[in-house]
């Protein structure tokens, strides 16, 4: 997606054009990092509750159209406001995720509340790891120690190190042998940052399946699991993880 800045009614009026208007089905829809408004640091402005407008939204589209949504958006949760992961489905939301590494050159650290734990959350058959953005730095936060068979990063990664964005893909996928999707915004925001999409799926082995260049666009992909499986039997380098004290 090109984010509509700040504008939540745009924005979800973009998805609900884009399901109305493609042939392509999808049990999963997966859209970028604060999807709903831009990667604002007005959350005092912009955030909802849990039961907000984009949740509702989300919620009926879900129910029209047989399917589900997952991204980042503001939320606010007392007097506090967090960047989360969520997954809606029919029956409204289902998980969320308040992103533990808030990225400070941006000022995200001083305007949210980071997340103090992560999850997987089951899809179907699927386990899946969510990580935001920044979160893909830290390698310790992917680990695949529960066996998680997809990881989703949603994000809004700037022109100006997109080659990071590419090579912490590929390395996730390849470190954790799971299929790895980054889904990044394109177009440029009010503020003049460029976002220019690269929007990744990898498989287990680091190899790039799909790259959905930098302009608006929508990719289907349907993960063969199985294969997944039988390459970590061959090659069960998960199994050798150890945990270590550093003293």
């Amino acid at each position: 997606m090109d984010v509509c800045w700040q504008d939540t009614g745009a924005n979800l009026a973009k998805i609900e054009s884009r399901l109305r208007n493609t042939s392509e089905r999808s049990d999963l829809w997966v859209l970028p990092e604060m999807f709903n408004t831009g990667y604002t640091m007005q959350p005092e402005c912009h955030a909802e509750p849990e039961d907000g407008l984009t949740v509702q939204t989300l919620t009926a589209m879900a129910a029209e159209y047989s399917t589900a949504f997952c991204g980042s958006i503001p939320l606010s949760k007392g007097q506090a406001y967090f960047n989360d992961f969520i997954c809606v489905n029919s029956h409204g939301l289902q998980y969320q995720y308040s992103k533990v590494h808030l990225f400070g050159p941006a000022g995200e650290s001083i305007h949210y509340t980071p997340g103090r734990t992560y999850s997987d959350f089951n899809f179907q058959s699927l386990k899946i790891r969510p990580v935001i953005c920044y979160d893909l730095r830290f390698p310790y936060i992917t680990h695949n120690h529960s066996r998680y068979d997809i990881l989703i990063c949603v994000a809004n990664w700037p022109v100006s190190r997109i080659d990071h964005w590419r090579s912490l893909l590929i390395a996730r996928a390849i470190e954790n042998q799971c299929y790895t999707i980054g889904v990044n915004r394109v177009g440029k925001d009010a503020l003049g940052y460029e976002y220019p999409g690269q929007s990744l799926v990898v498989d287990f082995s680091g190899r790039v399946l799909i790259d959905m260049g930098s302009e608006e666009a929508i990719a289907t992909f349907t993960p063969d699991i199985e294969v997944m499986y039988a390459y970590r039997k061959k090659l069960p380098f998960l199994n050798d993880s150890r945990t270590v004290t550093f003293v």
